[in-house]
C-alpha cells in the first residue's frame, strides 16, 4: 500500500470527522443567535430592553463566536496531527518492528531480545501457541542478548504456521526467580488510527499500539 495513497484516505476521514464535529460545535452558537433574534422581535415597545442588557447580550454573543472559532481550530489542528503522524507511520508498513507482542511464524525464523535478570543461574525461552498452550522450552545461553526461534517443538518436530508468543522464566536452583514477557521482531501489515493513538497491525492479525514499539529494521 503506498503511503501517499493511505494519508490521502486518512485526510478525507479526519475531514468528514472535523464537519461533524464542527457541526456539533456551531449548534450552541446558532442557538443563541436565534434567541437574541427572536427576544429582538419580540419586546415590549413600551419596554424595551435596558441598553445595558443588550450591550450585555451583545458581549456574551461575540463571547460565543470566538468560541465556537477557537473549537473548530483545535478540531482542525488535532485532526491534522493525528493524520500527520498516521501518515508517516504508514512508512513502517512491511517493516519489523520490536514489541512484546505475540507475532506470526511461517517457516521462518523469529528473533527475540532477551533481557536477562541478575542474580539467576539458569534462563528458560518458553514458547506458547495463539491458544497459550507451551509448544517449546529452550535453555538460553548465558550472556545471550537475542535468540533465534526456527520453529522447533518440545517433540522435536517443527510448529505450523501461526501465531506464537514467547516469556523468559530465570531460575536459581530449581526455584522461578523471575518471569517476564519477551520482545520479539515482526513485520508491520496496516496502520490504523483508533481514538486518539495509531495502532499496527502485525502479520498474523496481532494488534499493537505504536508507542509500545521498541525498535524498527
Amino acid at each position: 500500500m503506498e503511503v501517499s495513497a493511505v494519508s490521502g484516505a486518512l485526510a478525507s476521514q479526519a475531514s468528514q470527522k472535523s464537519q461533524t464535529q464542527t457541526s456539533a460545535v456551531s449548534s450552541d452558537f446558532e442557538t443563541f443567535l436565534q434567541m437574541l433574534t427572536v427576544q429582538m422581535q419580540n419586546q415590549d415597545p413600551l419596554n424595551p430592553v435596558e441598553s445595558t442588557d443588550f450591550a450585555v447580550q451583545l458581549a456574551t454573543f461575540s463571547s460565543v463566536e470566538q468560541q465556537v472559532l477557537t473549537n473548530q481550530h483545535l478540531t482542525s489542528l488535532a485532526n491534522s496531527l493525528g493524520v500527520s503522524g498516521l501518515g508517516d507511520q504508514a512508512a513502517l508498513i512491511g517493516r519489523e518492528v520490536l514489541s512484546p507482542s505475540a507475532v506470526q511464524f511461517d517457516g521462518d525464523p523469529l528473533a527475540v531480545q532477551l533481557s536477562l535478570p541478575i542474580g539467576a543461574d539458569r534462563h528458560e525461552l518458553v514458547v506458547y501457541d495463539e491458544t497459550q498452550t507451551e509448544v517449546n522450552r529452550i535453555t538460553v545461553p548465558d550472556g545471550e542478548t537475542e535468540l533465534n526461534w526456527y520453529g522447533s517443538t518440545a517433540q522435536g518436530g517443527i510448529a505450523p504456521d501461526g501465531v506464537y508468543s514467547f516469556s523468559l522464566e530465570s531460575y536459581s536452583g530449581e526455584t522461578m526467580t523471575d518471569r517476564s514477557d519477551v520482545s520479539v521482531w515482526g513485520k508491520v501489515t496496516e496502520v490504523r488510527l483508533d481514538g486518539q493513538s495509531n495502532q499496527l497491525l502485525l502479520a498474523g492479525g496481532a494488534m499493537l499500539d505504536a508507542t509500545a514499539v521498541e525498535a524498527v529494521r
